[in-house]
């Protein structure tokens, strides 16, 4: 007579199969995910880069109105706020509306399970964004902005969204963290970002809003290891 369905010893090592695939394929996947939203991190953070080279070439923000022209906030690289100095916005956006910070997330913008928050020095303190309000004009902060600009990328969600935290500075080299603590949680995620210092080095007497020292391979102010991306 011909048998009708599985032993209860086939069924038995068929699950454990499963289980041994599963348990090597879905790491994996993880994996590769991570990896793919650790690189699209490093490529918006090139692409702010290149922006605000344009965006102070062109003179968009102009607060001291001496022909140079100033880096800008990821709010107004986006398009989302006016420019400081004009009740107008960006003529094209130079990054993606995706990135603009809301009035949720006010300080920084979100795309692809990674938050970006740009920093600009500024004479009496950091000056970053602030959702959709548009930032003041400080002709006091004009020289400062016109030559240094800080900006970071760090996991929103769990390390399964990426986890390394990247940084970028007015100079094309991407830096990175391992942001991972002694005990194997994240140190930057979600409303929880680097500081406008955190990838500069722990020796530097950087610690007021002008940016004296630039982003560098170092033990940084965070306590973090940060290395140079090699490409």
């Amino acid at each position: 007579m011909p048998r009708k369905g599985f032993t209860m010893v086939e069924v038995v090592v068929a699950i454990a199969i499963i289980i041994v695939l599963a348990s090597i394929t879905v790491p994996a996947l993880y994996r590769i995910q991570r990896a793919a939203r650790e690189n699209t991190a490093i490529s918006i953070l090139r692409i702010i880069n290149t922006s605000q080279a344009e965006f102070r070439t062109r003179g968009l923000v102009d607060q001291d109105e001496d022909d140079i022209g100033e880096f800008g906030l990821l709010g107004e690289l986006t398009g989302s706020i006016v420019l400081r100095n004009s009740a107008q916005r960006v003529p094209k956006t130079f990054v993606s509306h995706v990135l603009a910070p809301n009035n949720t997330d006010r300080t920084f913008g979100k795309m692809e399970g990674y938050c970006y928050r740009i920093y600009l020095p500024g004479a009496s303190g950091v000056v970053t964004d602030n959702g959709t309000a548009a930032s003041i004009s400080v002709i006091a902060d004009a020289n400062y902005q016109e030559h240094k600009f800080r900006a970071y990328a760090w996991p929103y969600g769990p390390k399964i969204t990426g986890c390394r935290v990247f940084a970028i500075d007015q100079h094309p080299n991407v830096y990175y963290a391992s942001n991972v603590t002694m005990a194997g949680g994240e140190i930057y995620k979600g409303d929880n970002g680097p500081t406008y210092n955190a990838a500069i080095p722990n020796t530097s007497s950087d610690t007021t809003s002008y940016f004296q020292d630039r982003f560098q391979v170092c033990i940084g102010k965070d306590g973090q290891e940060w290395f140079g991306l090699s490409h």
